[in-house]
């Protein structure tokens, strides 16, 4: 398990001569990410709520992945076989990502991400979790997704808007991302490689608990008389999502950068090298940023002229997370 303070998000460009790059970086956020290359799961705590029955789960890290098995059943609707691993940090405001990169698609099952929980344990866990149900597993086509809020371990349903069906096709594999803003919290499910336009996104709201840590679970979903075998890899957790820059032509040469409202703690900078010092960059001055308003949702920054009528040859952006009291 990797925990850094620094985290990137780079998109390239070439439009018009103009070469634009957008990146991410942090220096006051604690990033936590795990490829699991190193086949262990150091850091982490697992939770194995039914192994002090004699119903233990397996843990296992086949090519470079984390797998979640439980092999047992209780025959108990009420207490069916579930398990997974969180990470000590305690968030607020949360974003959390992982692949799902195999299953056994045979199990009526449900996995995915946990957040803001706590008391972790055997009719204890608090907290919420966002998660992929495989459904009936006689339908090529079943499955969905869920919000839910979890008290004394047991899961309820958080209501939410946008479309919940979602199949997982076995081969594929699936980046689930869970956002919590507030009370908002946000569950999208891309398909690899694409990790810009969503499969879906679903939304919906709860004030229950309001911090916690992060981590995965495996749950069978078939009343106790089931097993749950799951794969994740590349685990990553932060407090707010990474903004990325977008990049749109105007016309007549001119470029626009834009960013989300929400990264009012991030300051655009410029360089003119790519891979230069700290020093080679410096911050676009605030008056020349748009702030964002109630009809254009964002931040902007308008480029000049292309390099044909005057321009840089090639300039490089980069969002800068920065303290408020800096900003």
């Amino acid at each position: 398990m990797k925990t850094t303070n620094f985290l990137s998000s780079k998109s390239l460009a070439l439009a018009a001569g103009c070469l634009l790059a957008g990146s991410v970086s942090s220096a006051i956020a604690q990033v936590l990410s795990d490829d699991f290359n190193d086949g262990n799961d150091a850091g982490w705590s697992r939770y194995d709520p039914l192994a002090p029955f004699g119903l233990t789960a397996t843990f296992s890290f086949p090519n470079g992945g984390y797998r979640i098995q439980t092999s047992y059943q209780t025959g108990q609707a009420a207490n069916p076989g579930r398990a997974g691993t969180v990470l000590p940090n305690v968030y607020s405001g949360f974003y959390v990502s992982v692949d799902v990169v195999n299953w056994n698609d045979s199990l009526p099952q449900s996995a995915g991400i946990l957040a803001r929980v706590s008391t972790v344990g055997l009719q204890t866990t608090a907290g919420y979790a966002f998660t992929w149900d495989r459904g009936n597993t006689n339908s090529a086509t079943a499955g969905d997704v869920d919000i839910s809020q979890i008290t004394g371990e047991a899961p309820s349903g958080v209501t939410v808007s946008g479309s919940d069906a979602i199949h997982f096709t076995p081969g594929q594999s699936y980046r689930m991302v869970f956002i919590g803003r507030g009370s908002t919290l946000e569950g999208r499910v891309y398909q690899l490689p694409d990790t810009t336009t969503p499969l879906i996104t679903v939304i919906g709201s709860d004030s229950t608990y309001s911090s916690g840590q992060n981590g995965l679970v495996v749950y069978d979903n078939n009343r106790g008389l089931s097993y749950t075998d799951v794969t994740f890899d590349n685990f990553y957790a932060t407090d707010i999502e990474p903004p990325r820059i977008k990049m749109t032509d105007l016309g007549f040469g001119a470029w626009e950068l834009s960013w989300p409202a929400e990264a009012s703690q991030f300051v655009l900078q410029s360089s003119t090298s790519l891979t230069g010092s700290a020093a080679s960059w410096t911050d676009v001055p605030s008056a020349d940023i748009i702030p964002p308003s109630d009809v254009i949702p964002s931040y902007r920054y308008n480029m000049g002229a292309s390099p044909e009528n005057g321009g840089l040859l090639k300039q490089f952006f980069q969002l800068v997370r920065r303290p408020a009291a800096a900003n």
